[in-house]
């Protein structure tokens, strides 16, 4: 039954709350979506593209801490972790 199980660790490690940077970027996201629909409502080209700007910075930073330095710092990857998950 453990050997079913022993990638439940790495799975449960994806579980952990995000650090505040990636929370705080995805408040900025969030925020200038809303900002975004409002500023094309009102068809504030400046505000459009300001918040466009805004949405991919946040979504880059995001990105890059959770894919690119996720798997630099922990060394694993994919087939690594699906190795297990084959069925013999």
């Amino acid at each position: 039954m453990l050997t079913k199980f022993k990638n439940l660790s790495h799975i449960l490690r994806g579980l952990i709350p995000p650090s505040p940077l990636i929370a705080a970027c995805l408040l900025i996201y969030a925020a200038s979506v809303l900002c975004f629909t409002w500023a094309l409502l009102k068809q504030n080209w400046r505000l459009v593209f300001a918040s466009l700007a805004s949405i991919t910075i946040a979504v880059s930073v995001v990105m890059k801490i959770t894919v690119f330095f996720a798997a630099q710092h922990t060394g694993y990857t994919m087939k690594l972790l699906c190795r297990g998950s084959k069925k013999k």
